[in-house]
C-alpha cells in the first residue's frame, strides 16, 4: 500500500503485445504510468514473455523475464507526483523491442534505458 492508500500489486501482467498477435512495423503499443510514491525519480517495469493469451500474474508458470525498463524521472522531481505520470511505448516491429517514454503533461522526452537479459 502507497502513502496515498493505494493498493497495488506488483506481479500483475500490463500487456503490451499478447501471444500470437500482429502488429505493424511502424505501431506502437502505449500504456500510461503514474508515480507510486512523491520522491520516486526512477520507475523500472521488468519485462516478461509467456505463451499464455489472457496473462495474469507475471509469477505464473511459463512467465519469463526478458529485460528490464527504466524511466529516469530525475529531470521531472519539480514537478507534482501526478504531472510526472509517463507514456510508456513499445516497438515491436524491428529485430528488437524498442522503448521510449514522455510525460503525460507537456509530452517531454525523459531518459528510457532498456536492458535485456543474456537469454533473450
Amino acid at each position: 500500500m502507497t502513502t496515498y492508500g493505494l493498493v497495488t500489486c506488483r506481479e500483475r501482467f500490463s500487456v503490451f503485445a499478447r501471444a500470437g498477435e500482429s502488429i505493424s512495423t511502424d505501431a506502437e503499443v502505449m500504456h500510461g504510468y503514474v508515480p507510486l510514491e512523491d520522491d520516486v525519480d526512477a520507475m523500472e517495469f521488468d519485462i516478461f514473455a509467456t505463451n499464455d493469451a489472457d496473462p495474469r500474474y507475471v509469477t505464473d508458470p511459463g512467465c519469463d523475464l526478458i529485460g528490464t525498463v527504466r524511466v529516469d524521472l530525475a529531470s521531472v522531481m519539480r514537478f507534482p507526483r501526478r504531472e510526472r505520470a509517463v507514456r510508456v511505448f513499445m516497438k515491436f516491429g524491428e529485430t528488437e523491442i524498442k522503448v521510449r517514454a514522455e510525460l503525460v503533461h507537456g509530452g517531454q522526452s525523459v531518459a528510457t534505458e532498456v536492458r535485456f537479459h543474456s537469454n533473450y
